[in-house]
């Protein structure tokens, strides 16, 4: 574990120093709304035996509390993406951004309590304590302010960020309009076995993919292809709710390139169907009712190039499929 540790981190210098130092760059708020990060969180129940799965965090609408404007947030560690209406979808609190001084704040579920979760209005050298879920103080100190490149070229600031918590210290990219790389909530949820490592797969804003950490160039292969497939990975069997049955159904071809069929199974056989499909961000594209029928058609014209959900259901069953839109 500590040589994997080890390795991440020259992996994460040598992103972020191989861009220059951002000076003067435009500053990149939180999003308010249609944002979703994906988080991989990896386990080590024995030696050499890591276990893996993702928790995703959608911003869904809004909410007043103690007469302030804020975002609702949502978590779900089930779901291949975040779904608002989703059985294993839950609210997780509120985010409210100051955006003039460059500060985020965080409300957890069941409490009214604002707690400031990022200042981005740092330098280096600069200090600030932090307060966690249990209510205690963390050191943070901001090391150096470099530059990241995102998924779609567009170039933000990062805060090489450590904090001070005896015996261990963790090192962190703080990214404007993002947070931490290591997990929206990584520092103010601590880490307890048998977790052991937090990373943000990917960052999602208005059905854009901002940030995605597989895209980072690095020398090792093994990083990439074992431990980021896509925005979601999970390798630990979960008991999905009892509404959701899984069941492989076929599209083709996929990626859809013109028109794709989806063969649906027989036990929707004279039920009344609903079709729903939702971006990776979960929001949702588009949506029908209609009576069972053996195939239903996606045609690539109605849709921008991307992954996207498809959900079919009645009123007991609900099968899922990803495709991919060329």
């Amino acid at each position: 574990m500590k040589k994997l540790i080890i390795r991440f981190h020259i992996i994460i210098i040598i992103f972020f120093t191989s861009h220059n130092i951002c000076i003067g760059q435009a500053y990149h708020p939180f999003p308010d709304s249609n944002a979703v990060w994906s988080v991989l969180h990896f386990t080590s129940v024995q030696q050499n035996d890591l276990q893996y799965y993702t928790i995703h965090y959608g911003l869904f609408g809004d909410t007043i509390i103690d007469s302030m404007a804020y975002s609702k947030i949502f978590s779900n560690e089930l779901d291949t993406v975040i779904l608002q209406n989703s059985p294993n979808t839950y609210y997780h609190g509120a985010l409210r951004q100051d955006i003039v001084f460059k500060k985020i704040y965080f409300v957890p579920k069941d409490s009214i309590n604002e707690i400031l979760l990022y200042d981005f209005d740092l330098n280096i050298n600069d200090t600030i304590y932090l307060q966690n879920v249990n209510g205690y103080s963390i050191l943070f100190e901001c090391w150096g302010i470099d530059s990241a490149t995102m998924d779609n070229n567009q170039i933000r600031s990062a805060y090489n960020m450590t904090d001070n918590v005896w015996p261990f210290t963790y090192w962190q990219w703080w990214i404007e309009g993002i947070g931490n790389n290591k997990g929206l909530f990584f520092h103010f949820y601590p880490l307890a076995p048998p977790a052991q490592w937090n990373q943000i797969l990917c960052f999602w804003q208005n059905d854009s993919l901002i940030y995605r950490i597989d895209k980072i160039p690095t020398s090792n292969p093994y990083w990439d292809t074992i431990y980021f497939h896509g925005c979601y990975h999970n390798n630990i069997i979960t008991n999905l709710s009892p509404s959701i049955e899984n069941v492989k159904i076929n599209i083709s071809p996929n990626p859809v390139t013109d028109i794709s069929y989806v063969t649906l199974p027989d036990f929707f056989l004279n039920n009344k169907i609903f079709i729903e499909i939702y971006s990776c961000q979960g929001k949702l594209i588009s949506s029908k009712e209609s009576l069972y029928d053996k195939e239903i058609c996606i045609n690539k014209s109605n849709y921008k190039p991307g992954i996207y959900l498809l959900l079919i259901h009645d009123e007991n069953k609900v099968i899922t499929i990803k495709f991919i839109i060329q």
